[in-house]
């Protein structure tokens, strides 16, 4: 597990690399290499110069660099396993709605679900992921959640709303026993 997350923080630089060589208006190519060079840090420019050998890292260009990491230290999600790890995604029981939508969809990305079936299946996974009984089934019996986005929504609403009523219950308890005390 600890190098798969290894895999993923090392693509996840990548792509910021990218976004950091746009930012840069970095258009030469030593100037691109040296930027993705200094970005991979010294652990990585070991194993890129070993993937390289007997060239240099600095005879290459940003591009042959950057597709050396990604044929041979990124994994490729296996669609099917990417599936699998969202369908066991449980809401932990401190975390928030929008956070467990935001790991949802992380996930599901990579599941190869295609633009029409990706939202469907992160609605339905939020919705049966979700540990609050009460707002699980105001959802599912609610015909108008046609998206990921109104079940997040209306789930947070509905989240919102119960707290508003036990936190004013709170009160009114409160009162009472300063009430009967008084």
């Amino acid at each position: 597990m600890e190098l798969r997350s290894g895999f993923e923080r090392l693509e996840a630089m990548i792509d910021v690399n990218e976004v950091y060589l746009r930012a840069a208006d970095a258009e030469k190519e030593s100037k691109k290499r040296s930027l993705f060079i200094g970005a991979i840090g010294r652990e990585g420019y070991r194993l890129l110069k070993a993937l390289v050998a007997p060239d240099l890292p600095n005879s290459r260009t940003y591009e042959e660099l950057k597709k050396c990491i990604t044929d041979n230290l990124i994994a490729k999600p296996s669609a099917v396993g990417e599936s699998y790890q969202l369908s066991q995604l449980k809401q932990e029981p401190s975390e928030s709605l929008a956070f467990f939508m935001s790991r949802i969809k992380l996930k599901a990305t990579k599941c190869d679900f295609g633009t029409s079936y990706y939202d469907r299946m992160v609605r339905d996974k939020f919705i049966h992921g979700m540990h609050n009984e009460k707002i699980r089934s105001m959802l599912i019996n609610d015909a108008s959640v046609t998206t990921s986005a109104l079940a997040l929504e209306k789930a947070m609403d509905r989240e919102n709303s119960d707290q508003v009523r036990n936190h004013g219950s709170l009160l009114c308890t409160c009162n009472l026993i300063y009430d009967l005390r008084v």
